[in-house]
């Protein structure tokens, strides 16, 4: 609701999707139907799909957290087809970050995804209750007795997510983030950072190279983003697109970036 994470994480096969239902479920079940099954079509079967991928990672991976999963499933979807960013089938043009997320799930990769971004629930607690809920209400999400009192507060930004979203303004046009990803991948294995910056905006890492020397090793570094040239005008773009990806010859871990001209 705030923004400040990049919606929807990835896109699913969806459209004109055929589906089966018994005809004793659903909103409106028809108790003098003759028939097993009713036969549908529509979008909403793209929720199954990326069920079924989350089901297939975690088969191969017990021991991966929710988080981890839906990492596996970002950091290695593909935001173009034959070199192209994807089209928005309704304009014909470039659809958006806010419309494509990471982009198109790939299950094969998700397998192997080589590096993840990881939360715990600690990290939601302390990011919901800095959205100003109260006790009550981070219990009654998280499901389980909790305070606000005393926790340190993250942003949206802040969270360890696989995509990044920030705002720039007139009075900030800098922004620094910190993200920590671990080795799911070879034990051994070195990553390079490859970086598409959004228009307008300049991109510097704490590090270029990331080194692994074991699995399950964690590796912090932190991402600034710097307005180069004059402040967007209202009416132009204010939402750009980019992304940052470590590439290891073997594993290509990808990280969607949005910047907001607020």
């Amino acid at each position: 609701m705030n923004g400040g994470i990049i919606k929807p994480d990835v896109l699913a096969p969806g459209v004109n999707i055929l589906a089966a239902s018994l005809t004793d479920v659903g909103p409106n079940p028809d108790p003098l139907a003759t028939h097993t099954f009713n036969f549908n079509s529509g979008t909403s079967m793209a929720v199954p799909h990326v069920a079924g991928i989350a089901a297939l990672v975690r088969s191969k991976h017990l021991g991966w957290t929710p988080s981890e999963i839906i990492s596996a499933i970002m950091t290695t979807a593909d935001d173009s087809a034959s070199g192209n960013l994807i089209v928005d089938d309704h304009s014909y043009k470039t659809a958006g970050i806010y419309a494509t997320g990471a982009g198109q799930v790939n299950p094969i990769k998700a397998m192997d995804p080589g590096l993840v971004f990881g939360l715990t629930l600690n990290d939601y607690i302390a990011y919901l209750c800095g959205l100003g809920y109260s006790d009550f209400e981070v219990q009654y999400t998280i499901g389980k007795p909790t305070s606000c009192n005393g926790v340190q507060y993250l942003t949206a930004s802040q969270l360890n997510y696989p995509s990044i979203a920030v705002n720039l303004t007139r009075l900030a046009t800098s922004q620094t983030v910190g993200r920590t990803v671990k080795n799911v991948g070879d034990a051994r294995e070195d990553y390079s950072a490859k970086i598409t910056e959004p228009v307008g905006v300049t991109i510097y890492l704490s590090t270029y190279k990331l080194q692994f020397t074991r699995l399950d090793q964690e590796v912090s570094y932190s991402i600034n983003f710097a307005l180069n040239g004059a402040y967007p005008s209202q009416g132009s773009d204010m939402i750009r697109r980019g992304k940052i990806v470590w590439d290891s010859g073997k594993h290509v871990v990808t990280t969607p970036i949005a910047v907001r001209f607020t």
